[in-house]
């Protein structure tokens, strides 16, 4: 899909129509399509039978390697039934230390009280249900990465099944093929689908289906999988199982063959995190919870810096089209509003109230209505309010010239220094209070690795470092991409009346927290020419204007003087995008694109040189909280060998080397 369709294109989807059985012994139909869900007789055999028995599973989860991992694919997920049971017995029978990624694409996603109707008729998988249930993302277009359990993930692909393959960057053992009949969904079991699938497929990866019709044999056998014809389940006389016997397809010729993924680390290896704020905490929580041994450097301690504030916002700055920006913040908020409750369960330190934009001039409000047109999203992602609405919201009168308002009702409020010590406290990781001042490959080459030198002259080893250090990551290494160093002063208040507080965050030039404690946090001022990090009382008067300009009745029940205030630099870089992945090695790919100079627009099919065993997760700006947690999982993925939790072109997007590519381009580096 090229850049433009895919800006155009909506991000709402339609969920799907269900007719659901009136008596027990009937299923749930799918109008649309003519065709049921799964079978009304033994619909758990039936998938057992057809899909775990034709991978042979449970022989593979006991034969796996510890620390290894799994992947499942599947298009149709339906009710989620082949996925829940394969979730089922891999805890029953894989090693305690090996992991299950599960990737399934779904067109038509169910209604979460169609989901839960349909679930409830396998009790013996409630329990999985339910937490399904409660993970149950809106109906968006792209992928919902779910943490089903400490080491079971499920990556949900909402679209079609063609853009669905294609977007998906990861590699599958087995297949579930779990489409509508063939006859009535021809386009779920296309040879172009059945090609796609062998794309994704490792050597020897087997594949599962409860059709076989001949023209899916036919494409099976096109595409490199040897299939063999099985007994079926129940009325039906057969079904198929499949072994991918060609040798490994040509990858996708990508649109930008610069970008690549890092190379997968051993597993266990030991990694060097460098830096403990929100950046560096999120990837030493990724990185642990898949079993490699973390260790974390910050010389001025956790959440020094930035993730120190008092309060932090998810607050996503969507644009009127499905940009890459926009869709990876849509895509950090629906990860990090679900994964914030498992990291911090129902401490006072996430709060999920909501989060208001205010639109108070004729410009933005303009701007606002034709995002919500375009971007067409789920009322329980974004919704559009008038000002009545938004008051309401609010729980305050706002401010006269408002004149409508965007609402995020599964953002909200974090402490971040809380959070920060939480995700260590998780893995029971301590951080080591040393500045690291310099980066060295291993003594021993061929061993790989690197060494760390810290201030105090100590030096440390490690197999993989990541700088999750902000501006300082550039004096580590020179082949990383310059950032921008922007001051803000955030303030806190006191509010002597609670009831004048809000009931959500509001944002008008900056955010307005509700009160905790008795005290809202306003902030932030943005000054990219500060020099240093110093409190200021015409940054406390700003901010004091931006919380009584929004809320105009607030200012007799705040305090005359803040509580306190913080000033912190933020990193951004030149797109105002993080800096997520490897670190490109600036000769080579000077040397290996310098043809774009004459025509960027030539295909130069030579893979970004990497530098080894380094990586970054840098950039994050004024908006950690809302994208580090899924960046985080960005990076964890590849150096785990597992499917990313976004699409490529998103991945690609926050490419460390895109910088230096756009100066090769401009002739900035001859």
């Amino acid at each position: 899909m090229s850049d433009r369709a895919r800006r155009d294109r909506p991000l709402g989807l339609a969920q799907a129509r269900v007719a659901h059985a009136g008596q027990a012994n009937q299923a749930s139909r799918a109008p649309d399509y003519d065709d049921v869900y799964c079978s009304c007789d033994d619909g758990l055999g039936e998938s057992r039978h057809v899909f775990i028995d034709g991978n042979d599973l449970i022989a593979r989860f006991t034969a796996l390697a510890p620390h290894s991992v799994f992947v499942i694919g599947e298009t149709g997920f339906g009710a989620g039934r082949n996925m829940l049971l394969a979730w089922q017995l891999f805890d029953r029978y894989a090693p305690a230390t090996a992991r299950l990624r599960l990737l399934s694409i779904e067109a038509h996603p169910l209604a979460l009280v169609d989901l839960a109707e349909m679930t409830a008729r396998w009790p013996d998988l409630a329990d999985r249900a339910g937490r399904l249930c409660a993970l149950w993302p809106a109906p968006v277009v792209g992928l919902h990465r779910l943490w089903l359990g400490a080491r079971v993930a499920l990556d949900l692909y909402f679209g079609d099944v063609e853009a669905g393959l294609a977007d998906v960057d990861g590699q599958v053992d087995a297949w579930f093929l779990d489409g509508f009949s063939p006859a009535k969904n021809p386009a779920m079991w296309s040879a172009s689908v059945i090609q796609a699938i062998a794309a994704h497929s490792r050597p020897g990866a087997s594949l599962a289906t409860y059709s076989a019709a001949g023209g899916v044999r036919r494409n099976l056998a096109a595409a490199g999988f040897t299939w063999r014809r099985r007994e079926g389940h129940g009325a039906k006389k057969h079904c198929l199982s499949a072994s991918f016997t060609a040798a490994l397809p040509a990858a996708h010729e990508r649109e930008l063959p610069w970008y690549s993924r890092l190379p997968a680390a051993r597993p266990g290896a030991r990694v060097a995190v460098v830096g403990a704020g929100i950046a560096g905490t999120t990837v030493v929580d990724a990185l642990a919870r898949r079993g490699f041994s973390v260790d974390v450097y910050d010389g001025q301690g956790v959440a020094s810096g930035a993730s120190g504030n008092r309060d932090a916002v998810l607050n996503p700055r969507l644009a009127a089209e499905a940009s890459p920006r926009t869709r990876f913040d849509l895509a950090a908020l629906d990860y990090a509003s679900r994964w914030l409750g498992d990291a911090l369960g129902k401490a006072s330190a996430w709060r999920p109230c909501g989060v208001l934009q205010l639109a108070r001039s004729p410009t933005e409000y303009r701007r606002q209505q034709r995002l919500l047109a375009r971007l067409d999203l789920p009322a329980e992602v974004l919704e559009g309010c008038g000002p009545e609405r938004a008051e309401a919201l609010a729980g305050q009168p706002l401010a006269s010239d408002v004149q409508g308002a965007l609402f995020f009702a599964r953002a909200g409020v974090v402490d971040p220094g809380a959070l920060c010590r939480a995700l260590l406290a998780r893995h029971g990781i301590a951080p080591i209070a040393e500045t690291i001042t310099a980066l060295s490959r291993a003594c021993d080459a061929s061993a790989g690795g690197w060494q760390l030198t810290g201030q105090s002259g100590h030096t440390y080893a490690a197999d993989h470092v990541v700088l999750a250090c902000a501006g300082a990551a550039g004096a580590l290494c020179a082949d990383i991409a310059p950032q921008q160093a922007v001051a803000g002063q955030a303030s806190v208040f006191s509010l002597g009346k609670p009831s004048a507080s809000p009931a959500c965050v509001v944002c008008d030039t900056g955010y307005i927290t509700p009160a905790r404690d008795g005290c809202i946090s306003v902030g932030a001022t943005y000054d990219p020419r500060a020099t240093q990090a110093v409190v200021r009382d015409q940054d406390h008067a700003a901010n004091r204007a931006r919380l009584t300009a929004a809320l105009p009745r607030i200012d007799p029940h705040l305090a005359a003087v803040p509580v306190c205030g913080r000033t912190r630099f933020r990193s951004v870089s030149h797109d105002r995008l993080p800096m997520v992945g490897g670190v490109a090695d600036v000769a080579r790919w000077r040397a290996d694109y310098a043809d774009l100079a004459r025509d960027a627009r030539q295909h130069i099919a030579c893979a970004g040189a990497l530098w080894p065993d380094l990586s970054v997760h840098l950039a994050h700006g004024s908006n950690g909280l809302l994208r580090a947690p899924l960046a985080a999982e960005i990076l964890a993925s590849q150096l785990a060998d597992e499917p990313l939790p976004v699409a490529t072109d998103l991945a690609a997007a926050l490419h460390p080397g895109r910088w230096w590519i756009r100066q090769i381009i401009k002739g900035a580096l001859a």
